[in-house]
């Protein structure tokens, strides 16, 4: 089953991801498993895909150490930094899935390209809904 992260966060629409654990809100994905809060996945069966929607600025990214990446979080390296404004977009690559992160033009120095960065996000900023391309049996 397929759980997709969207809105510009992670547009992951090729690989095998599910709900694991529905009353722990659990999904997972090949590169990482995250969490969404357990009332959005609430009455859905395990293996359901879904699709998860989380905004750009809800992220946040910091020099990954070597430690592992704290809960729903994950390292990937840094692929492009556009200027937007009064933010930056840093668009990393998650074993192929692209991640995307409004930071402030302010941080965008902190940052560079190829260098691996930890990108986490709060479970209570997922949406969830059922993926509109699921058929049911």
């Amino acid at each position: 089953m397929e759980a997709r992260l969207e809105a510009a966060l992670i547009r992951a629409a090729e690989v095998e991801r599910e709900l694991a654990d529905p009353a722990t809100g659990l999904v997972r994905m090949p590169a990482f498993n995250f969490t969404v809060p357990p009332v959005a996945a609430a009455g859905l069966p395990a293996g359901r895909r879904l699709l998860v929607l989380v905004r750009p600025a809800a992220g946040h990214v910091s020099p990954a150490s070597r430690q592992a990446p704290p809960a729903n979080g994950a390292a990937a390296p840094l692929e492009a930094t556009p200027f937007l404004g009064p933010v930056s977009r840093l668009s990393l690559d998650l074993q192929g899935q692209r991640i995307v992160a409004d930071i402030s033009t302010e941080d965008r120095g902190q940052f560079k390209r190829g260098e691996t960065l930890h990108f986490t996000f709060s479970p209570d900023a997922c949406q969830v809904m059922s993926d509109p391309e699921v058929t049911e049996p």
